[in-house]
């Protein structure tokens, strides 16, 4: 929680200490959390697989780019999103089997995004390279630890128009990652190391001060 909380800060103080050869752009924005994948693949052939819920997020989002090279930009970010978490008949917990419970999920990553000009093209097309954690923590009494994991966060989308003091972004990104069964009180058969296949599409307004 406390690196979190030091990239919040980093988030919100960085413009003032940032080179004059530097432009700064901070970019709120709004989406949607979308899992593809179970979270826990039970695959014991009774009972369902503990899932995820798509839901709604946040982000927060600061970029910093060159002057002289606008079109690169390193970034740095937190989403927060809250899914509700679909039990199984396998979990060793309470509630019971056919209920659910609420999961708080937040991302930090941090990257390039390259969004070069194309003549004749009204936007700006973008692709996101970047890395960082998923930070879960679940509403069970038996797992009140925050569990986190790597993650990837490879993006494709456009913002409108040339940099300009506002503009907007639309963007799909994939947050490739894995997830350690034996961190949730459950009997699954097969791997413990399941992989997450999670999207997040996103709107977002990019101010430039």
């Amino acid at each position: 929680m406390k690196r979190i909380s030091a990239l919040i800060a980093l988030l919100l103080g960085a413009p003032g200490v940032l080179p004059a050869q530097a432009a700064v752009r901070v970019t709120p924005s709004l989406g949607a959390f979308q899992p593809m994948l179970p979270v826990v693949s039970v695959a014991d052939g009774r009972n369902p697989d503990v899932e995820l819920e798509s839901a709604p997020a946040v982000g927060l989002e600061l970029g910093v780019a060159p002057r002289r090279t606008p079109w690169v930009q390193l970034y740095g970010g937190l989403t927060y999103t809250t899914p509700r978490l679909y039990l199984s008949g396998a979990m060793e917990s309470q509630p019971v089997n056919g209920t659910s419970t609420r999961a708080t999920l937040l991302i930090p990553t941090a990257g390039v995004v390259l969004s070069p000009t194309l003549r004749g093209v009204p936007v700006r097309p973008t692709l996101r390279l970047g890395a960082g954690v998923k930070s879960y923590t679940f509403d069970l009494a038996e797992q009140r630890d925050r569990v986190t994991d790597l993650t990837g966060d490879v993006g494709l989308g456009f913002t409108t128009g040339r940099p300009g003091p506002v503009s907007f972004t639309a963007e799909a990104r994939w947050l490739p990652s894995r997830f350690d069964a034996r961190n949730l009180p459950i009997r699954a058969t097969g791997g413990r190391g399941q992989d997450q296949n999670d999207w997040m599409f996103q709107l977002g307004m990019r101010l430039n001060p």
